[in-house]
């Protein structure tokens, strides 16, 4: 799968530079908190920089340690991943007002008709990888996509290469499911 060219999401950014902060304020080093929390300095780094979202752990330790009285924990709750990523939030918004969507796929099944098996193996796939938390909210979001192709008052068309269906995405089991997944919905749906 093409990696994700979008930036990291702004409120892990802020999180990690909030803790940075306290932890420079309070006079504790990145590799006394990163000690502290059980992480590597360069992972600690990452967080504080915004490229990796800041653990509850984390937070935590940075709280206590610098005396942020609940401030830094507090953040986690704003960390929750994005249900699709950035770049394709506006396409997301557009095929939910459409009343025709066509779709021509080379490498993947179409999102509306892949199995929840299929969309796991897909989003395990990224790389850098996804955390499970964000792999299980994009498979819900994928999932509630797919109930746009319940509305009678859509149309929608797709096109899937053979090499697409040749990608055992999941292994051969899930593969098969797949197959069989857009059999069942291919008069409706193709």
């Amino acid at each position: 799968m093409a990696s994700e060219t979008s930036p990291p999401p702004m409120a892990w950014r802020y999180c990690g530079n909030q803790v940075k902060l306290w932890r420079e304020q309070a006079g504790v080093s990145r590799e006394q908190l990163a000690d502290e929390a059980g992480y590597g300095c360069e992972t600690v780094r990452s967080m504080e920089l915004g490229r990796r979202r800041p653990t509850i752990r984390l937070l935590q330790v940075a709280d206590q340690m610098c005396g942020a009285g609940g401030k830094l924990t507090a953040a986690d709750a704003f960390l929750k991943p994005e249900r699709f990523p950035s770049y394709s939030q506006d396409f997301m918004r557009y095929e939910a007002e459409a009343i025709a969507v066509c779709s021509y796929q080379a490498q993947y099944v179409p999102g509306l008709l892949q199995t929840e098996e299929y969309m796991r193996a897909l989003l395990a796939s990224r790389w850098p990888p996804l955390g499970e938390e964000t792999i299980e909210e994009r498979v819900a979001a994928r999932l509630d996509r797919q109930s746009l192709m319940d509305a009678q008052t859509r149309s929608f068309s797709f096109v899937v290469e053979e090499g697409a269906l040749r990608r055992a995405w999941g292994g051969v089991d899930s593969r098969l499911r797949q197959l069989r997944q857009l059999v069942e919905v291919g008069p409706d749906a193709m």
